[in-house]
């Protein structure tokens, strides 16, 4: 018997980056405005632009929402903010929020809910 072990050499892991959007829920008022916060951390030596978008589900009259700025080159990490402005004419309810970052094939969402009373 032999107490050798033969040792694969693991293959590195591929550049990427995680993406998380904070609070993930708000409450307000109709007519009013809220920003959420997303941050883009690097994974794995990633140095990339992430474009982010958003869309809103169901989708709702009167809802504006943009990133300021809307491309981030994390580095280690790095943020951008998504303010959403809502009208009085905006339903209640209870929305769902997906922000969506891209950068070449890596594609990676992260979602948050916003009520409306």
């Amino acid at each position: 018997m032999s107490n050798e072990v033969s040792a694969k050499p693991t293959a590195p892991q591929p550049a990427d980056f995680s993406l998380a959007v904070t609070p993930s829920s708000r409450v307000m008022l109709r007519g009013s405005a809220t920003t959420y916060t997303v941050t883009v951390t690097a994974v794995n030596g990633f140095t990339g632009l992430v474009n982010l978008s958003s869309s809103i589900s169901p989708s709702a009259t009167g809802v504006t929402m943009g990133f300021n700025p809307s491309g981030v080159t994390p580095g280690t990490s790095g943020s951008s903010t998504l303010p959403v402005g809502t009208t009085r004419k905006t339903a209640k309810g209870t929305y769902t929020i997906t922000v969506t970052g891209i950068s070449g094939s890596l594609v990676h969402s992260a979602t948050v809910t916003l009520t409306l009373r």
